[in-house]
């Protein structure tokens, strides 16, 4: 198998082969000049690819996570608005999101009853992709983070800012401000039903490790 290199192009130079010694890796090369030629008729340019040829943005993007329920699924801030958020005071529309899944689970499931009894069966896990890094919050105590947001949401100056998760560390909470300009542009969330008791089950395995004890 030849490729060449001509101005500004790829081409292949041969019939593709009858029998390749590895079709997965001849079939991932064309994909990806396929795509690339798209890319440059486009005058795009793309920084990864994922393997089934979908467009996963530059590297500034990223994936952000929500846990609600299915009639407050809009990114619009307005019950942060009304009521204020933990770090964000009343009048300014914030989202609430987190930065894993995992995050936004257990943030959750913070807010449930203890026995799960009684919780709506409405709950959906949503993602959305943002093309935008957020503005670190210092955060040596809850009256600097919320000195600060409150700051932030007035100025407009940024899209996202992250705040160090206080139930998990390793993770973020990331409040995106609707009123800044690029929130227009942010797509709404990809959802699937969430069940909180299915998450929680009573692991299958659980009753054989105790046992061995």
């Amino acid at each position: 198998m030849i490729c060449s290199v001509g101005t500004g192009s790829w081409r292949f130079d041969h019939p593709k082969p009858t029998n390749p010694v590895c079709p997965e890796l001849v079939e991932g090369l064309s994909l990806f000049l396929r795509i690339w030629r798209s890319g440059r008729k486009e005058g795009q340019c793309f920084d990864k690819l994922s393997m089934d040829g979908v467009w996963s943005g530059s590297e500034s993007s990223m994936k952000l996570w929500r846990l609600t329920r299915a009639p407050y699924l809009a990114l619009d801030g307005k019950g942060a608005e009304l009521f204020g958020a933990r770090y964000a005071p009343p009048g300014y529309p914030v989202v609430s999101l987190a930065s894993e899944a995992g995050l936004a689970v257990l943030v959750a499931l913070r807010y449930q009853p203890a026995d799960l009894l009684g919780i709506p069966d409405d709950f959906v896990l949503g993602w959305t992709e943002v093309d935008a890094q957020p503005e670190r919050v210092p955060d040596p105590d809850e009256a600097t983070i919320r000195a600060f947001v409150g700051e932030w949401l007035g100025s407009k100056r940024s899209l996202l800012a992250a705040i160090r998760s206080r139930v998990l560390p390793e993770a973020d909470v990331i409040y995106l401000n609707p009123a800044h300009p690029d929130a227009a542009r942010v797509a709404p969330l990809t959802t699937r039903p969430f069940n909180f008791a299915e998450c929680l089950h009573r692991p299958p395995m659980l009753d054989s490790f105790r046992s061995s004890e």
